[in-house]
């Protein structure tokens, strides 16, 4: 949105005030004309240049009509700045510039030197040479004393201007000097001790894997009461073996006890424990297969009560036939059969 100026009268008001007509008509950035807009106007008339010293400023509220005509009398609007009658306008050059409000704040559209100046307003002040004095006139008869003339009525309030807007942030000052460390306070009393937390779960103390690869390892078939062999050395911790088929349980405690192995007869699997009087099955560590070539798996939780008892993998002493562990069980690679003992407490 634009003010493009028109026409501008510089033709005096008779009337005190004084003031100059001025006349313009809105249009915005496409040339089209705004019609019946309000609007708000500044008004400022500079002394010598287009930005010079402002010698007077005021404010207006108009509205352009349906052809974008707007009018205004330079002298009425609501005083800024300054006194208009007091403008000496024969001293120098005086420039205009205008202000606009479009909704968004004030937009200055330029300024103009004004080029010529209603004698009305010129010739208060501009005088020229004295001339002589002329004679003295008789003295006139005494006027009488003319009437009071009335109050005139209050003049209407003002429309508030618009908030200026908000200044830009200060800059932060500078960080202060710390302060001196303050006195230490006094010694609080001791507070009352807090409950026992609940005991923590054991962590793993001991562990190994031990396994065996077919067909090489376990080559024999494994004869009812005896240990099914793993003789390869797995990652360990704490627990070493007592031979190829049997390990050592270095404390008393709880052990973890997981095996799997691949078997071609139906078949039963038991761990036996040895805690110094010889191999004894373990009858709840019992796990079978009644059919296939499945690997036979199980876990079992073994209690030992002294130190050094010694555990393996058996083939039941009940057992009727030899069990034969399978070198490939489920595709063409070789199978392997594996032990882990993890000391849990």
């Amino acid at each position: 949105m634009m003010l493009m100026v028109l026409l501008s009268s510089l033709t005096s008001i008779a009337q005190v005030p004084q003031a100059i007509r001025y006349q313009a008509i809105a249009r915005d950035i496409n040339g089209g004309i705004i019609a019946n807009k309000d609007l708000a106007i500044k008004i400022f008339i500079h002394d010598g240049y287009e930005d010079g010293k402002i010698l007077y400023a005021e404010k207006h509220n108009g509205k352009s009509n349906a052809f974008g005509l707007l009018n205004l009398s330079i002298g009425r609007g609501a005083v800024v700045e300054g006194i208009f009658e007091n403008i000496n306008w024969g001293l120098g050059e005086k420039f205009l510039s205008i202000e606009i409000d479009f909704g968004g704040g004030y937009i200055k559209l330029g300024s103009s030197q004004l080029l010529s100046v209603p004698y009305a307003l010129y010739s208060p002040s501009v005088k020229g040479d004295t001339g002589a004095t002329g004679l003295t006139g008789a003295t006139g008869l005494q006027g009488e004393v003319g009437l009071t003339g009335a109050t005139g009525a209050a003049g209407l309030q003002g429309a508030i201007g618009l908030t200026g807007l908000q200044g830009i942030q200060g800059a932060t000052g500078l960080t202060g000097d710390t302060g001196l460390q303050g006195i230490q306070g006094l010694q609080g009393t001791a507070g009352t001790n807090g409950t026992n937390g609940t005991n923590g779960i054991n962590a793993v103390s001991a562990f190994a894997d031990f396994y065996a690869l077919m067909p090489s390892d376990n080559a024999a078939t494994i004869a009812p009461g005896t240990a099914i062999s793993f003789p390869q050395n797995g990652e360990a911790f704490g627990i070493v073996r007592n031979n190829n088929s049997s390990f050592i349980l270095p404390t008393a405690g709880y052990y973890l006890i997981t095996w799997q192995v691949s078997i071609t007869e139906p078949c039963q699997l038991v761990l036996s424990l040895n805690s110094g009087a010889g191999f004894v099955e373990i009858a709840n560590s019992v796990v079978g297969r009644a059919t296939g070539t499945s690997q036979v798996s199980g876990s079992r939780i073994v209690r030992t009560l002294s130190t050094n008892n010694i555990i393996a993998l058996h083939n039941p002493t009940t057992a009727s036939t030899a069990l034969t562990i399978t070198p490939i069980a489920g595709g063409s690679s070789n199978v392997s059969a594996s032990f882990i003992i993890t000391q849990i407490k």
